[in-house]
């Protein structure tokens, strides 16, 4: 049973989240400034479609994303002020909401582990949760980047429980 459930949780925390951000489509935030945007006009509508499934999107953004949808450049724009007017606000609230889980489960644990663990699972989390709302993830390079920032980030969080501070009296 142990095994079982610790199999479940690690799917559910970490292989799940993973799978969901390679599996997304790739899209660079560049293409949405691309003088032509025919030759990405396929991604533009995969990103479109996951912009649609969110059910919070305003109405007007809703219909303008639908009615642009044969036109590339008529998609672009849509998509570049759902970006800018909608989804800014729902992702630095999705990355305060993590930084707080973060900053108190590592201030909470005495374990360094413990934290290690916490930040790679939480941040893994967030980047998910950041793909399913833009509808894309970044390249695998800018991936890799954000990656290597998360585990650096859990090692210091990891070390810090192993710094005496001496405060001169």
């Amino acid at each position: 049973v142990f095994y079982a459930l610790a199999f479940i949780l690690v799917y559910l925390l970490i292989i799940r989240p993973i799978l969901i951000i390679l599996f997304s489509p790739s899209f660079s935030i560049g293409t949405t400034l691309d003088k032509n945007p025919k030759r990405e006009h396929r991604v533009y509508k995969r990103v479109a479609k996951r912009i649609l499934e969110q059910e919070d999107l305003p109405e007007g953004m809703r219909t303008n994303i639908n009615e642009s949808m044969h036109d590339p450049y008529k998609l672009r724009d849509a998509l570049n002020n759902v970006y800018n007017k909608h989804l800014k606000r729902k992702l630095n609230k999705t990355i305060r909401s993590h930084a707080k889980t973060v900053m108190v489960s590592t201030a909470i644990s005495q374990n360094g582990r413990l934290d290690f663990i916490t930040v790679i699972v939480v941040n893994i989390k967030m980047i998910k949760e950041i793909v399913v709302l833009c509808g894309f993830r970044p390249s695998y390079r800018n991936l890799a980047n954000l990656v290597v920032n998360v585990f650096v980030t859990a090692l210091v969080a990891e070390g810090l429980e192993n710094i005496n501070l001496k405060v001169p009296s």
